[in-house]
């Protein structure tokens, strides 16, 4: 009896790590930025987790009002970073979600502080040479932008999904909000219908998350995938063509306003984010804070 109990035990836990492994589940992943007196935890949509390191670092550095702080960055797919704050609201400082979710928690202090474009990306390798490969429509570069409001005409490049190969394309799920507007994008150009029926070349289950998808198609079990613009940038304001090719969409209709709120405004740690980001960078309308978003390739709110 001992030996069948220890037997699907271990089974049971290689069940959990194959299903980790697919997308189909993925527990939220929290890091510590900074080693002060003061600490808070951040709930962050998944898009936004580097650009908040960055933002985090800059906040702590010498003269500026994060120098003794400590964060917890937990990040998730917005709809499960509601959930745990909802289940533990005395947990979170502050939420940095994809969409309009954070207005719930106080809609006369929470604010826009982003727009996102979403993607769909690969890495630039065989197949995959440029943004031809990806949307046969688009131009002979690593990215292209596309801006027109109509992508009914685009169609995908059989490369861009090379099932012989068992590489498919990478996209979240419902609880993402960059996985919804991913399923409008595909429906509108393939004439699919996500999430109700997932086409063949779509990983089947979706991911839970858009860090999923990235780590997906670096990790090369899937070809291409679908994400933000954030997450593929250089830094500079650009999608890094030193690694992928890529499809922006651009137009205003697939934009992702991203909505953040302080949920703990008697924290220190959560006090000194707060007033770095709406007093000294001045978002959502100062240099400061326009150059932080172009530099990490958002769109000013």
């Amino acid at each position: 009896m001992h030996n069948k109990t220890k037997l699907f035990v271990v089974c049971m836990i290689a069940a959990v790590a194959l299903l980790a492994a697919a997308g189909g589940w993925a527990a939220m992943v929290c890091t510590t930025v900074g080693e002060g007196a003061d600490e808070a935890t951040i709930a962050v949509a998944a898009n936004f987790t580097e650009p908040l390191k960055d933002l985090i670092a800059a906040c702590q550095s010498t003269g500026n009002p994060c120098s003794d702080t400590k964060y917890t960055v937990c990040a998730d797919a917005t709809a499960n970073l509601k959930a745990a704050i909802d289940a533990n609201p005395n947990t979170y400082g502050y939420f940095f979600a994809a969409d309009t979710t954070a207005k719930v928690y106080g809609s006369d202090r929470a604010y826009e502080y982003a727009k996102g474009i979403p993607v769909f990306f690969g890495k630039k390798a065989s197949p995959l040479n440029d943004a031809r490969d990806l949307v046969t429509q688009a131009g002979a570069v690593y990215h292209w932008n596309c801006n027109s409001s109509d992508v009914s005409s685009l169609s995908f490049s059989t490369n861009a999904y090379d099932t012989a190969n068992s590489k498919y394309m990478a996209v979240a799920g419902t609880a993402a909000p960059y996985g919804r507007m991913s399923h409008v994008i595909i429906n509108d150009i393939d004439g699919a219908s996500l999430p109700t029926t997932i086409p063949a070349y779509v990983r089947d289950p979706l991911y839970v998350n858009v860090n999923n998808v990235l780590n997906a198609v670096d990790g090369e079990t899937d070809r291409s995938g679908w994400l933000s613009k954030a997450q593929i940038c250089n830094g500079s304001g650009n999608v890094n063509t030193g690694s992928y090719v890529a499809v922006s969409f651009s137009d205003s209709k697939f934009a992702l306003h991203q909505w953040a709120i302080q949920l703990d405004t008697s924290g220190a740690a959560s006090t000194a984010l707060h007033y770095y980001i709406k007093t000294t960078l001045a978002c959502p309308s100062g240099t400061g804070w326009t150059n932080f978003l172009n530099n990490h390739c958002y769109e000013t709110p």
